[in-house]
């Protein structure tokens, strides 16, 4: 049980790869999930983008509780077309369709190794007083593209209440956190030419109960082939 994770030999990495991570805080075996997606995610660093989305019956809508809780309405949208009724659950660059958390490794390899047929630049800053942040985001595409632009903002060092099998740790760090998207549920129509490059633009407003010292932008493009590039930076 504790000897699932094996380090592999190190690859080549061509492209990142996109981890949606479905989750609760009351789930009993989520946090052994949270550890193999952050051993994975130290294994391969900025290659491999984890998003932590609460959802389903064992996560806690906002504000519901007297401590801080994940769950919005645009998680369970995300989770839906999984149909994800087990959690812990993942899907890997949205090609690998639900997979239990001892499956994610091989499946992450195999994508990382996939050419890149697109670059993604994203600079986020923060308006003075840190209530909103404009995100300005460059496709640069090698190939033709048709697919969806999706921009989401996520936060870490969140300390909260968390189930571990029995019980509940009740300072447990939640990171990589799903918060907002930036522009819409499905994000946003795209057509790109190769060589030709691409810039959008988005505000979104910083909610109270957000840590802004934490947030992050993750910015990816998509479409029914899955996930052809992703990148995560932090809002400055």
């Amino acid at each position: 049980e504790n000897e699932r994770y094996v380090q592999m030999e190190a690859i080549e990495t061509k492209r990142n790869v996109l981890l949606e991570e479905f989750t609760g805080q009351n789930c009993p075996n989520c946090p052994t999930a949270h550890e193999t997606a952050a051993k994975l995610k130290q294994q391969y660093g900025d290659a491999l983008i984890t998003v932590s989305i609460h959802a389903g019956p064992f996560a806690w809508a906002e504000g519901t509780r007297n401590f801080p809780t994940f769950k919005t309405e645009e998680g369970d949208s995300y989770a839906a077309p999984w149909e994800i009724t087990e959690y812990p659950s993942g899907v890997i660059n949205r090609t690998s369709g639900k997979m239990a958390h001892s499956d994610w490794a091989n499946y992450i390899r195999a994508e990382l190794q996939k050419e890149a047929l697109l670059d993604i630049e994203t600079v986020p800053t923060y308006n003075e007083d840190s209530t909103s942040a404009t995100i300005r985001t460059t496709l640069k595409p090698v190939a033709d593209i048709e697919g969806k632009l999706q921009v989401w903002v996520t936060e870490s060092g969140s300390v909260s209440r968390q189930k571990n099998g029995s019980s509940f740790i009740k300072e447990y760090e939640h990171n990589h956190v799903y918060r907002a998207s930036a522009n819409g549920v499905g994000g946003e129509n795209i057509s790109l030419s190769a060589n030709v490059f691409t810039t959008k633009e988005h505000t979104i407003t910083v909610k109270d109960d957000w840590n802004a010292k934490n947030l992050a932008v993750v910015a990816f493009v998509y479409n029914d082939n899955g996930v052809v590039q992703v990148v995560e930076e932090t809002i400055e």
